[in-house]
């Protein structure tokens, strides 16, 4: 799973792709990789306030997770009760960007009435029954000369690539540029390099970027997701 932060400038693109541009909070949602509650938060506090981060007026400490975020924490237990407190963490750092410690997360989850024991990651795409199902399945339906990776890449210094490497993380708005400005050097499948490869990273998985590529005409790439 990849995290990214939620910048300033990226929240008041978000608004103004709502705002100006007059598009769909959830299309949007899709498009930045962030969630609609978020949006129609940063609308809130926008109309409000005139800023997305507006300072709070409330003296003393203020409490560390608003409404929203415990909103949404309650549907992620929901959803997935085995989450570990260290993914939640990491979560409401880059998607609400509230920092927050283990323990001061415990507690607010107690508070809550959310019972969460202190697990370490475990990384679920590492079944090795899966891996070899999919592995299985690229070699029998795919070439090499169809496939193009188009996430991580290795590079050095010696050559022309590094201009073109996009050193790391980028959040979903940033990757759906990416790959739809190489739309243009794929060919129809099942051409050479009509295959696009990719982890099953969030940011990979958006329905804008598929019709984009299902949209490309002659251009239509399969997208796939490598699961690792």
């Amino acid at each position: 799973m990849v995290y990214q932060r939620i910048s300033p400038d990226r929240k008041e693109r978000a608004l103004y792709l709502l705002l100006e541009e007059g598009w769909e909070i959830e299309c949007i949602a899709d498009v930045l990789g962030v969630s609609s509650r978020s949006i129609e938060q940063w609308e809130a506090n926008y109309n409000e306030n005139g800023c997305v981060n507006p300072h709070s007026p409330i003296m003393g400490r203020p409490c560390l997770l608003d409404q929203i975020m415990k909103d949404e924490i309650c549907e992620l237990r929901a959803e997935n009760p085995s989450l570990p407190l260290d993914e939640i963490s990491e979560w409401l750092a880059i998607y609400h960007d509230q920092p927050i410690s283990i323990p001061a997360l415990y507690h607010n989850l107690r508070d809550l009435g959310l019972a969460y024991k202190c697990l370490s990651r475990i990384v679920a795409e590492c079944d090795d029954g899966f891996r070899a199902d999919w592995l299985h399945n690229m070699t029998v339906n795919y070439t090499a000369e169809q496939l193009v990776f188009l996430d991580e890449s290795s590079k050095d210094d010696r050559t022309v690539l590094p201009r073109y490497v996009i050193e790391g993380s980028v959040d979903s708005a940033e990757f759906y540029d990416f790959v739809v400005n190489d739309l243009p050097n794929m060919n129809p499948f099942p051409g050479p390099n009509s295959v696009i490869v990719l982890n099953n990273c969030s940011t990979h998985k958006s329905d804008a970027l598929r019709e984009a590529v299902e949209a490309s005409g002659l251009l239509n790439a399969t997208l796939l997701c490598l699961q690792v």
